[in-house]
C-alpha cells in the first residue's frame, strides 16, 4: 500500500510471528485521518466509518466483504477488518480496523522496528486520495439490542442491523441504530 507496506486481509485467526512485537492502539484513528485530510468528506450524515471503509475497498486489492456473513454478530454493532502487514513478503504486523457509529479505532501488534510508520502509512495511504472510494457495504448487529431495544434509537427490530460503506452514489449509515 504504501511505504514498501503491504497489507492483506486476514481471517482474523492467522497468527503472526513478529521478533519484538509491540501493542499498535489508536482508540480514535478517525481524528487522525480527519486531520489528515486536505478536505472535509461529505458524509450526509452518514458515519465516518462508512468512508473508511470505501476508502479502503478502493485502495486494498480484494476486499472479501462479497465472502462475510450477511450481518456480522459484533458488540457495540462494528464492523472488523483483520490485516497482516508485511514488507518484502516478511510479517511485520497484524492490526484489527474496527469502525462504527462513535469512530474508527486501529489495534494490534507490529514489529518494534516500524515505530509509527504503520499508522502514519496506513492514514497517509487513505488521506492521500480521499474521494477514490469503491462500493462496498458491510452490515453488523448488536446482540445487546434485543436485550433493551428501548435503549437505541431508532428502536430496532429482530431484522435490524448497521450498515457501512458506499453504494456508488452516497455513503452507507445515517439512519443506523446508536444508544439514546
Amino acid at each position: 500500500m504504501a511505504d514498501g507496506l503491504r497489507f492483506r486481509e486476514d481471517d482474523g485467526y492467522g497468527v503472526v510471528s513478529l521478533a519484538d512485537p509491540v501493542e499498535v492502539h489508536v482508540d480514535d484513528w478517525a481524528l487522525a485521518l480527519q486531520a489528515a485530510l486536505a478536505t472535509p468528506i461529505d458524509l450526509d450524515e452518514a458515519p465516518f466509518a462508512s468512508w473508511v471503509l470505501a476508502r479502503l475497498a478502493a485502495v486494498s486489492t480484494g476486499l472479501a466483504a462479497p465472502t462475510r456473513a450477511p450481518v456480522d454478530i459484533v458488540d457495540d454493532a462494528v464492523y472488523v477488518l483483520d490485516w497482516v502487514v508485511s514488507i518484502e513478503d516478511e510479517a511485520v504486523a497484524k492490526v484489527q480496523i474496527q469502525g462504527g457509529m462513535i469512530g474508527v479505532g486501529l489495534l494490534g501488534v507490529q514489529d518494534r522496528d516500524l515505530g509509527g510508520r504503520l499508522v502514519d502509512a496506513l492514514t497517509g495511504v487513505l488521506a492521500a486520495r480521499p474521494h477514490e472510494v469503491a462500493p462496498i457495504s458491510l452490515r453488523s448487529r448488536d446482540p445487546d439490542w434485543a436485550e433493551a431495544p428501548d435503549d437505541y434509537r431508532p428502536r430496532p427490530d429482530e431484522r435490524a442491523a448497521n450498515v457501512f460503506g458506499w453504494d456508488g452514489a452516497r455513503y452507507l449509515g445515517a439512519d443506523n441504530v446508536v444508544p439514546r
